[in-house]
C-alpha cells in the first residue's frame, strides 16, 4: 500500500466504524496502520475499491481504533454537494498539510471537483473540505504538485456509489 491519507472515518448503517481512501492507495485485503505509530500492529483492512471513481472503503477495528473529526486544521461535520468558484476549499494531507486553495468547481461535469489546492503524493484521499463540510476526496494533481490543478471525486457521488453497492460503508455518517 501506499502512504495515503485517510479521507474521513465514520459509522456505517450496520454499525461499523468505516473510513476512505483513495482507490490507488491500495485494493481489497490491504492492511491499514498507523503512520505515527507503525508498531501498533493492523488497524483495518480496505474491503472495497471502485476504481473508476478512484475510492477505497475501510473496515476499522473499532477496538484500535479512537475515532476523530478533526485532524490538524481540518474537521469534518457533515457531507455536501461539491461548489464552485469562487469558493475556497481547504485539505489536511500528510505530506503537505493543511493547504487552501480557489475552488473552479466540477469542470466537466465529471464527479470531480477541481482546485488550486496545493497536494503531492501522500497527499492523495485527503478531505476537502469548504468550512467543515466534506465536499471531496483529492485524487491527483495535473501538471505540476503544488501548481496543479487538483483534482478530487466529489463525496455525495462516492456515498451514492457506496449505498447503491451496499454492504460495508453502505449509510456512512462522518464521526
Amino acid at each position: 500500500m501506499f502512504d495515503c491519507t485517510l479521507t474521513t472515518i465514520g459509522n456505517d448503517r450496520a454499525g461499523r466504524l468505516v473510513g476512505f481512501t483513495a482507490g490507488h492507495c491500495g485494493g481489497p485485503g490491504t492492511t491499514v496502520k498507523s503512520e505515527t505509530d507503525r508498531g501498533a500492529g493492523v488497524l483495518g483492512r480496505i474491503v472495497g475499491t471502485n476504481e473508476v471513481l478512484d475510492y477505497s472503503v475501510i473496515e476499522f477495528d473499532r477496538s484500535r481504533v479512537a475515532p476523530v473529526n478533526r485532524v490538524g486544521n481540518v474537521t469534518i461535520t457533515g457531507v455536501g454537494t461539491p461548489v464552485g468558484f469562487p469558493n475556497v476549499a481547504c485539505k489536511e494531507g500528510r505530506t503537505t498539510g493543511n493547504t487552501c486553495g480557489v475552488v473552479w468547481g466540477d469542470v466537466f461535469n465529471s464527479q470531480e471537483t477541481w482546485t488550486q489546492v496545493c497536494v503531492v503524493e501522500g497527499d492523495s484521499g485527503a478531505p476537502l473540505v469548504v468550512g467543515t463540510t466534506l465536499v471531496a476526496m483529492v485524487n491527483a494533481y495535473l501538471l505540476t504538485p503544488c501548481v496543479g490543478p487538483e483534482v478530487g471525486t466529489n463525496f455525495v457521488t462516492i456515498l451514492g456509489d457506496v449505498d447503491a453497492r451496499g454492504g460495508v460503508g453502505a449509510g456512512y455518517r462522518p464521526i
